[in-house]
């Protein structure tokens, strides 16, 4: 039975000797072929930007769109919905406290769920802990990103409550450049000199609400009290991209 593996190298070889991959990887000049030029790559864009100038530049933009098509498009309106029912399920993630104490186990329980009403859970009390498990799920890949805010001290009876912010209230715009003393700020996230958030510089609203001018003010929160949960596809990333890009 003749080698099918002996006539594959014959082929390669006679490709070779004609000049194909003369030089190296990609013809006569060297170098992969994948970055030659010509017609074919005329219409081919690319980009050396950073991730984060990157996102910076388009990161509105995508998000929208990806808002826009679960709004009005079959393909895509069930995808949230699909992500939360998948993930958190109708009785959300829940809480079994394990202790070596049976009794201490069931008031751990049982305060965690009170807590997880919605006159506790959320600082607006419209919300509860299932509401915002279930939100979290459905917003990752539309908005590509997810910001929960920890209040600390807030007036109820556990002294903790969670906001739910809206991406849009870090500003993709505010910018600000590393300097002795002071750290960079990337698209709204303060950063120190490893890349790591320090803080956040929020809205207290969504930008496009009245009464919120062009010298709005942000507020700065520590990172130890933001959730910013989202999927990073190259290195340093500060922001998220939309699952939908």
């Amino acid at each position: 039975m003749p080698d099918p593996f002996a006539a594959a190298a014959r082929q390669v070889n006679a490709t070779r000797r004609g000049g194909r991959f003369a030089d190296g990887w990609g013809g006569s000049g060297g170098g992969l072929r994948a970055a030659g030029g010509g017609r074919l790559h005329a219409d081919w864009m690319m980009s050396a930007l950073s991730v984060n100038q990157l996102l910076r530049s388009a990161l509105a933009t995508v998000r929208t769109r990806a808002r826009e098509l679960v709004l009005n498009h079959s393909a895509a309106s069930p995808i949230p919905k699909i992500f939360a029912e998948n993930i958190v399920g109708k009785d959300g993630i829940t809480l079994q406290a394990q202790s070596s104490s049976a009794r201490a186990n069931q008031r751990i329980e049982a305060a965690f769920y009170r807590w997880a009403e919605p006159r506790y859970a959320s600082v607006d009390r419209r919300l509860s802990w299932l509401d915002i498990e279930t939100m979290i799920a459905e917003q990752e890949p539309v908005d590509g990103e997810v910001l929960l805010r920890l209040v600390r001290g807030f007036e109820n009876p556990f002294g903790f409550a969670v906001e739910m912010l809206d991406p849009e209230q870090l500003d993709h715009t505010y910018h600000v450049e590393p300097a002795p003393g002071r750290n960079a700020i990337v698209m709204g996230v303060e950063v120190d000199r490893w890349g790591g958030p320090v803080a956040y510089h929020l809205h207290a609203n969504h930008p496009s609400e009245t009464g919120y001018g062009r010298n709005r003010k942000r507020l700065r929160v520590p990172a130890d009290d933001v959730v910013h949960q989202f999927l990073s596809w190259r290195a340093k990333q500060v922001r998220g991209l939309t699952w939908f890009a």
